[in-house]
């Protein structure tokens, strides 16, 4: 509730409306004037051929008041030379199509349309949607038909020098503009509902938004905790000992915390594993050559088929039996260039250092530094790839792989 009433509790002030807000105004006035004609306009051709008395009479009364929506609309040319407002004139001829079909209302048109929307939104508010309920649609067009002050403003539209001539009809003319106030009021008020729907709808999709980024800084603010506390640990302890820790004591293990031990033996790494998977029953969420090297790491046998499900319990029951890592040296430098880390080059590309054995896997062709623009891995397979066969022919998109840590995923995979 709290939420509809900051959306809903809104006015208009009329004298700072922009040119462009003015504009939609006259849009939507004109819209409402057009769909009444067409409605009445059609009624009045089902009965042109119908020759009983009752439907004469309909047809005559559809007529005539087609012709009183007709004095309050105007055509482009009309309505540039008689306006005083043309900067709100803008928007519907934007929306105009070939056939320049949009109605323009007139300046009073527009003078009416513009209290009957003040006197809409003052009526569309928490309040009273919380007496109405379901109902409050119904309520608002009951007290706009009887907004006298509102009515004469209505009124203003059709005293011009284009009122029609009803024939035999004249002394009804006051009945149908009446009839026509209704129709176009309760028109105008669902229009009015259901942008009503949209500021909601977006009020609380900013709500949402705003509570989600809440909710990431505080995630952030209480992850950086820990590792932003001063330390009492001796100087002796190395930077990678203490992201060590800072990602441990957060539950967060990545596998770029591992190659960051920069000790041979990777005990720490080791440590870091046991623990991980001792609190939280499983590993990290590694990618499957990750764990391939991993299982190179303690010296597992496995085969390029084996799931992400059998290396992982491969390397479950590994790490709780082990003391240490039995071939550490696989976590080094060369896994490091295997999966795309920063040492001293770039992340990707022809700088990266790759064995003479390695070959493309769409052309089967080994990387030549000389005449190869670029040679990238799939983080998914492992395999590499020329530039060209890749794809990758936009120079941005290959500066993202290159030069970020983004993750290449080729097309077979």
């Amino acid at each position: 509730m709290d939420l509809f009433a900051s959306t809903v509790t809104r006015r208009l002030p009329s004298s700072s409306l922009t040119s462009g807000a003015r504009g939609k105004i006259r849009y939507v006035g004109g819209y409402v004037l057009a769909k009444l004609r067409y409605r009445h306009q059609q009624a009045a051709n089902r009965r042109v051929y119908k020759l009983d008395v009752q439907s004469r009479n309909q047809l005559h009364e559809e007529s005539a008041k087609v012709k009183l929506l007709s004095e309050a609309c105007r055509s482009e040319s009309q309505i540039i030379a008689e306006s005083e407002d043309l900067e709100s004139l803008q928007e519907t001829s934007r929306r105009q199509n070939i056939r320049q079909s949009l109605n323009h209302i007139t300046d009073t048109g527009y003078v009416f349309f513009a209290m009957l929307t003040e006197e809409t939104i003052a009526l569309q508010n928490a309040k009273n949607l919380y007496k109405y309920g379901e109902n409050l649609n119904h309520y608002v067009i009951v007290e706009l038909c009887s907004n006298e002050r509102l009515y004469s403003k209505y009124r203003d539209m059709f005293a011009s020098d284009f009122a029609s001539d009803l024939g035999d009809l004249n002394n009804q003319r006051d009945v149908y503009l009446k009839q026509l106030y209704s129709e176009a009021v309760n028109l105008f008020s669902r229009v009015m509902v259901k942008q009503l729907r949209k500021d909601y709808l977006a009020e609380c999709r900013k709500k949402k938004k705003l509570a989600h980024r809440k909710n990431i800084l505080q995630s952030n603010t209480a992850s950086a905790g820990p590792s932003a506390a001063p330390k009492t640990s001796s100087r002796a302890t190395t930077r990678a000992t203490k992201r060590h820790r800072s990602a441990i004591e957060v539950g967060k293990l990545t596998y770029d915390t591992l190659l960051a031990d920069d000790s041979k033996t990777k005990a720490e790494s080791h440590r870091l594993l046991r623990e991980y998977t001792q609190q939280k029953s499983k590993l990290p969420n590694f990618l499957k050559a990750q764990l391939q090297d991993l299982c190179k790491s303690y010296g597992l046998q496995f085969v390029a088929s084996d799931t992400k499900a059998t290396l992982e319990r491969k390397l479950m029951s590994a790490i709780s039996e082990l003391d240490s890592m039995p071939h550490p040296h696989v976590l080094g430098g060369e896994a490091e260039e295997r999966h795309g880390e920063k040492r001293g080059g770039d992340r990707r590309g022809g700088s990266r250092k790759t064995k003479v054995t390695d070959k493309c896997r769409e052309c089967r062709q080994v990387y030549n530094e000389d005449l190869d623009s670029g040679w990238i891995m799939c983080d998914q397979c492992t395999n590499f790839f020329h530039r060209e066969c890749a794809e990758i022919w936009d120079d941005d998109e290959w500066d993202t792989y290159v030069k970020t840590e983004n993750k290449f995923v080729c097309h077979h995979c």
